[in-house]
């Protein structure tokens, strides 16, 4: 009985899905190198290496939106804010497509102005296939950020170590559909579109999961569509000048991110504090090495 105790428990399923995790990740890191060397010459390898660091430009340009909405739709939904809860959702996975196709955009305009391939001197292919290698790369990444957006909402029931086996599972079927392209003599172009065409499938099978398993979700609906909620997202950042140390703040009790003034005080001192814009209540500024942090916003 004690066993199964075990097994039922969401400490050891988390810890057992990120082990799996971390498996798949070392044996493809072991797995890939000798897999592409066998099929291609160390120059075309390298080129595809230089090609597969676009996904860490575009990283950056997400600015944290999925990680951010992730922990707020859980937050929301666990205090029973349905409708908050979709509109955060639904904000968060326009958001995000958009910032990553306009960093796309941007990035493919640049490459028509200044040609990347030229500049890193790329010879494996010609300029359309390397135009349609970037268009993959974007598109794949969009994607996979999505999907992983969508199946990270399985912590809402604590069970997140289904959306680490769904990415773990998708990780698998990749290897094997890049093996197999390479198999048959598949170039860098191949590549790119499988992988997008395996992650495709990895965003359609985390929507009807989620969708199966949460009845109140609605994921895509433009009439909800605001941008205020790209700017209520900053919140009063405070910082200690003596030692560098910065805290973020957020009504626990609403959620909605707190805003910086001064006010004015019976004794006639001015004094820095952070507000609620729905609940009204305020606090003074926090304190850090004896000393009231300042405020960035």
């Amino acid at each position: 009985m004690f066993s199964l105790k075990i097994f039922r428990n969401n400490i050891f399923k988390n810890a057992t899905s990120l082990s799996f995790s971390h498996g798949i990740q070392v044996l493809t890191q072991l797995f890939f190198i000798p897999l592409y060397l066998t099929y291609w010459d160390l120059n075309t390898y390298s080129e595809w290496i230089l090609i597969s660091t676009i996904p860490a430009i575009l990283s950056i340009s997400e600015l944290g939106l999925t990680s951010y909405g992730s922990n707020l739709v859980v937050i929301q939904k666990n205090q029973n804010k349905i409708n908050k809860a979709n509109f955060s959702l639904q904000n968060i996975i326009f958001f995000t497509t958009l910032l990553l196709i306009t960093v796309s955009c941007v990035l493919l305009i640049l490459n028509y102005f200044f040609n990347f391939q030229k500049i890193f001197n790329i010879t494996s292919m010609n300029q359309s296939d390397f135009f349609l290698i970037l268009l993959f790369v974007f598109l794949k990444f969009l994607i996979y950020s999505n999907s992983s957006f969508l199946s990270g909402l399985f912590r809402i029931n604590h069970k997140f170590h289904l959306a680490v086996y769904i990415k773990s599972f998708f990780n698998v079927t990749d290897i094997i559909l890049i093996w197999l392209v390479l198999l048959y003599g598949g170039h860098i172009l191949e590549v790119s579109i499988v992988s997008v065409f395996n992650y495709l499938v990895a965003l359609v099978t985390s929507y009807i999961l989620v969708k199966s398993e949460f009845k109140w979700l609605k994921i895509v609906n433009l009439r909800n569509i605001d941008f205020i909620f790209i700017k209520k997202m900053e919140r009063a950042t405070y910082t200690c000048e003596k030692c560098g140390m910065s805290v973020k703040s957020q009504c626990a009790k609403c959620d909605e991110p707190l805003l910086n003034k001064s006010i004015t005080v019976d004794s006639g001192d001015e004094v820095q504090v952070s507000y609620c814009p729905e609940c009204d209540g305020m606090i003074k500024s926090p304190m850090c090495c004896g000393m009231d942090m300042s405020c960035e916003i």
